[in-house]
């Protein structure tokens, strides 16, 4: 099997990305999608993938998920791959999780486990409702609950760490209206509409999830995201906006103790 990745990077130094580091052995075909801001991490990222012999991208700005993806589908389509993977860049890929990638015979997508406190948080039971979402966790966060849904098309997943047939990758375009949040709410939504079923891979990844880092980041940058949040979710989820909006509101302040997102009830 021909496997190829897509790691995005933001703000980081390619060497430093732990998804580049515990990836490089097991993938050949890498590109590296660099929405780096920063001048001096540009060129460093640049100069070491030419030195390493990495297919290399970037925008000089921060692009946003959708149009890193555009760009490496469009690049991998006329390459002899069966598999792509999106990465991030700070997700921990073991050799648990190449093994069992080798093991693939369907043409569906399939998504690894990541664990929280012990609880199975993807994939995940799909839904385009936060608080739905929230509900439901509860009862999917078993992995036998959770692999009830294999055959339905209630099964999420996020991105990082997403195994794609390469089917999907020649006819799929990424909606570029969002920016980073719900592009993998999307991408679910249109792989069940075009008959691809979302499958467990029976391998654990380490993922480290932003709304870890509320209750530390600082007030500017949390605000910052939160409205990226909340513009994806309004292109997103049109019906289910003002509610959706409300439960990350809800999220931030408990996550935070601060209640300066209340004042983006009526945004």
């Amino acid at each position: 099997m021909e496997l190829a990745c897509v790691i995005v990077l933001y703000n980081k130094k390619l060497d430093e990305s732990i998804s580049y580091n515990s990836s490089k052995q097991n993938i050949k075909n890498i590109l590296i999608f660099d929405n780096s801001t920063k001048e001096e991490l540009i060129k460093y990222n640049k100069d070491l993938a030419n030195k390493n012999n990495i297919n290399y991208a970037t925008f000089e700005e921060n692009s946003g998920l959708s149009k890193a993806y555009n760009y490496a589908f469009e690049f991998f389509r006329n390459k002899p791959i069966d598999r792509l993977i999106l990465m991030d860049d700070d997700t921990y890929f073991n050799e648990q999780y190449f093994k069992a990638i080798k093991n693939i015979k369907d043409e569906n997508i399939y998504a690894p486990l990541i664990y929280c406190d012990g609880k199975v948080v993807n994939p995940h039971y799909r839904t385009g409702n936060i608080f739905k979402s929230y509900i439901m966790q509860k009862k999917y966060c078993k992995l036998d609950n959770l692999k009830q849904l294999e055959n339905t098309d209630k099964l999420a997943a996020i991105n990082s760490g997403l195994i794609l047939p390469k089917s999907l990758v020649d006819k799929y375009n990424f909606d570029e209206s969002l920016f980073l949040d719900c592009v993998d709410w999307k991408l679910c939504d249109d792989c069940y509409k075009l008959g691809y079923k979302i499958k467990i891979l029976p391998a654990e990844i380490k993922q480290n999830f932003s709304i870890n880092a509320l209750a530390t980041t600082n007030i500017d940058s949390l605000e910052k995201r939160f409205l990226i949040r909340l513009k994806d979710l309004k292109n997103y989820s049109k019906k289910l906006y003002f509610l959706n909006k409300l439960a990350l509101i809800l999220i931030y302040i408990l996550n935070t103790k601060k209640l300066n997102f209340l004042k983006y009830l009526f945004y």
